[in-house]
């Protein structure tokens, strides 16, 4: 029980004032993708689950459990037999990929919409508890890779980057293995001159072989390789779709953030994704705000909110009622009010100021978090295109091998040889025939051996007489066991009525 207890995981709550409401916040742990909290805070904000304000932290199974429990109440069986089958499936499917959460899942972006994504088994849980999925990673309108971006998505234009690239690697190394033949065969030229004359003509027989091999090659090459049309397109997609992602590394643009605050209603919550990061948005006024769930905030409890309203980074916090936070020189303050202890089994962390929370959060902090945004994106991607380049080699090779297999012939079966009866076979209707038979042939051979000994041979052998003597001996014993064999069958014949 205490190692289950151990590796239990715990998330830290922080207690916010939400329109004169008190809400326990859930905390990020750690810097990575969470959708599960995302989800979690919009439900708390909205009040449609609740944790006690006195509570430090919260597990992460009874949180799946509030969120469960709410999708079960959320959505009541339906009324028409014929849907309801439907809506138990996709309930039971979202109940069990609630775990999943914790961790971050895969969501595949489109860049038509700010709720266009791929449809997954993993989205139809924000549909479930009625909270959208948005991005603001959408193209600008009249974008010069408008035409190759818009109707793809974000895997896809991976696939587009990857195959350039591989295009590019691999006339690299053709023209590296083409000098290197002509290399090896200016050598080959060189030696050759130098031989004898009466090699000559078994040199041009090989030339004449190799020159065929290398042509069969070269036609084959040209077979695998995409024709000049095709080159271009995929090398002008790729460059465009780079450039595309490269201008547009912080996966939110103009027409995006202006899209988010029309089509957004006034507040409303939904939850961002940005930077393979899920976070909880909310409009208010007119503006955006992004809650602010990062742990190291936890020491500053004005800190609430992040306004979403430039593309760079370049954004302010805000208390909780929406208004800019500006600094201020405060006593220090400790890092745990005086009604919550802290759990020992958490990290702790040391007491700031408030002068210098602000003047890391201001001072610095926009750049490091642009900085950092960039990095995770830009780890994330690399990731990604690793991923992806080595899905298609596997494939590749696959394809090749299946080539190879499919060029390399067939086996015939083996011819089996055709079984029959043997010519001049004896045939039996019944075992007293056979035994005659085998009588008469015994006869035939005890009327041989008195030939014999009436008519001696010379031993064989090379004249040894006991290698003779022994071998005789042997096929007399043989004869006389037959006979007794025949007189046997004979008795039995006779005997019976």
């Amino acid at each position: 029980m205490a190692s289950a207890a151990s590796t239990e995981r715990f998330f830290r709550l922080r207690p916010m004032d939400f329109f004169h409401r008190p809400v326990n916040m859930v905390m990020q742990n750690e810097n990575g993708p969470c959708p599960l909290l995302a989800i979690a805070n919009a439900l708390l904000l909205r009040g449609d689950i609740k944790i006690h304000m006195d509570y430090a932290h919260i597990t992460q199974e009874k949180l799946l459990a509030l969120v469960g429990e709410f999708i079960l109440e959320k959505n009541p069986p339906y009324r028409d037999e014929t849907m309801r089958p439907h809506q138990e499936r996709n309930i039971a499917d979202v109940i069990t990929l609630l775990p999943q959460l914790t961790e971050g899942i895969d969501v595949n972006v489109r860049f038509k919409g700010i709720d266009d994504f791929e449809v997954q088994p993993e989205i139809l849980v924000f549909d479930l508890v009625d909270v959208p999925l948005v991005h603001g990673w959408l193209l600008d309108p009249g974008d010069k890779a408008e035409d190759v971006v818009a109707p793809l998505s974000y895997n896809q234009l991976v696939e587009r980057v990857i195959r350039q690239s591989e295009l590019l690697h691999n006339e690299k190394m053709e023209k590296e293995r083409c000098e290197k033949e002509e290399k090896q065969e200016e050598e080959e030229e060189t030696q050759e001159e130098e031989e004898k004359n009466q090699m000559e003509e078994e040199k041009c027989q090989e030339e004449k072989e190799e020159g065929q091999i290398e042509e069969e090659k070269c036609q084959k090459e040209k077979g695998n390789r995409p024709s000049t049309e095709e080159r271009e397109r995929i090398l002008r997609e790729g460059s465009m779709v780079e450039d595309w992602l490269r201008r547009t590394a912080s996966q939110l643009t103009v027409h995006g953030l202006m899209e988010l605050h029309r089509l957004l209603d006034e507040q409303q919550l939904a939850v961002l994704f940005r930077n393979n990061h899920f976070s909880t948005l909310f409009k208010y006024k007119g503006d955006l705000f992004v809650l602010v769930t990062d742990l190291g905030y936890l020491a500053e409890p004005k800190v609430l909110w992040e306004k979403l309203n430039q593309i760079d980074g370049d954004s302010s916090f805000c208390t909780s009622d929406f208004s800019v936070y500006h600094p201020s020189l405060d006593t220090p303050r400790p890092l745990y009010p005086p009604r919550l202890q802290p759990d020992p089994s958490l990290p702790t962390f040391t007491p700031r100021t408030v002068k210098q929370a602000l003047c890391s959060a201001q001072e610095v902090g926009d750049e490091s978090l642009a900085l950092q945004l960039h990095r995770e994106e830009v780890a994330a991607q690399e990731a990604r295109l690793a991923r992806l380049a080595r899905e298609a080699r596997e494939a590749q090779e696959a394809r090749t091998k299946i080539e190879e297999q499919r060029e390399r012939p067939i086996p015939g079966p083996r011819p089996q040889p055709k079984r029959g009866p043997r010519p001049n076979a004896p045939h039996f209707n019944n075992p007293s025939d056979r035994y005659r038979a085998q009588g008469a042939q015994l006869a035939e051979l005890d009327r041989e051996r008195q030939a014999r000994r009436s008519h001696p041979q010379p031993p064989p052998n090379d004249g040894n007489p006991v290698d003779s003597q022994r071998v005789n001996q042997t096929f007399l014993d043989e004869q006389q066991r037959m006979l007794t064999h025949y007189n046997r069958a004979q008795q039995e014949q006779q005997q019976q009525p």
